[in-house]
């Protein structure tokens, strides 16, 4: 049972605390974890001014100072074969946020209606959600006479593995609605496929593009690329500088794919398609430097 309106959450992922800011409910925002991948410099400041409490790890939070919060809720987000450790004894509710299994990003984005419901503020979440899909099916509207769609490869090897999304996923559908065609198309399910490298550059090493996200302090540039594994350099998107990246810690792509994936489409039409959208200003994606 969900105690409503509720007044006071814990929250484990940036994601949500990004929603709960954007709905204007940052004081009822008692604690967050891993606050070094918060983007939102309001959340920093009121961690930086004990505010809002600094949880730590989100796999093993202080149960300790979850106790002190007297917080309503918690909202986390499930992992497969993994639960909640001390937290799930503490007695208070949890709710599971998993909106990134959605297959569609407008699903992702309907949960801000769930939040509108047990925060209270119903009217101002149906109003965000409604926004977001206008702009989002416009958007989408646009490219749905384009004769001509590139080919395009996502992310990198991470270990010895690749992890591909899958073309049932939300991911797929932007890419998809952007008026692309992503290389593992065939992958119909939501979740993500792990190949080796051979199996990705046998597929995708005459894509026209290359699309990737990354979290480094500094740009990544094609010889970081290269320096990090020299096989990449054997891709068409990279002998053509068609490589754009996407640095989580530096753009708001994860403060706005549940709320805002229009945006996010936005930038996918302009790097496929710019004649659709010659007057918009890149956010997330950006070229690789050389």
């Amino acid at each position: 049972m969900i105690p409503t309106p509720v007044r006071k959450a814990v929250i484990y992922t940036s994601v949500h605390a990004a929603m709960a800011e954007q709905l204007g409910l940052l004081d009822l925002v008692a604690g967050v974890c891993e606050p070094e991948y918060i983007t939102s410099s309001e959340i920093l400041r009121r961690i930086d001014n004990q505010e809002i409490a600094d949880l730590g790890n989100s796999a093993s939070p202080n149960v300790e100072k979850i106790i002190n919060l007297n917080t309503d809720i918690i909202i986390a987000s499930p992992f497969e074969n993994s639960g909640y450790g001390a937290a799930e004894k503490l007695g208070i509710p949890i709710v599971e946020a998993a909106d990134y299994m959605e297959n569609h990003p407008l699903g992702r984005t309907e949960w801000v209606k769930f939040y509108g419901l047990i925060f209270s503020c119903r009217d101002k979440a149906d109003s965000l959600f409604e926004a977001t899909k206008r702009n989002y099916e416009a958007l989408k509207a646009s490219c749905a006479d384009v004769k001509e769609r590139p080919t395009v490869v996502l992310e990198r090897k991470w270990g010895q593995t690749w992890a591909v999304p899958a073309a049932g996923s939300y991911v797929g559908c932007l890419h998809r609605d952007a008026g692309a065609n992503y290389v593992y198309s065939d992958i119909t399910s939501a979740s993500s496929a792990h190949k080796t490298f051979e199996e990705v550059f046998e597929r995708g090493c005459d894509a026209d593009f290359w699309l990737m996200k990354y979290g480094t302090k500094s740009e990544m540039t094609y010889d970081d690329l290269k320096k990090e594994y020299q096989p990449y350099s054997g891709f068409k998107a990279f002998k053509s500088h068609k490589i754009y990246g996407c640095n989580t810690l530096v753009t708001t792509y994860y403060d706005d794919i549940t709320l805002h994936p229009d945006q996010i489409l936005a930038d996918l039409i302009y790097i496929y398609h710019p004649e659709k959208l010659p007057e918009h200003q890149l956010k997330y994606y950006f070229p690789l430097k050389d």
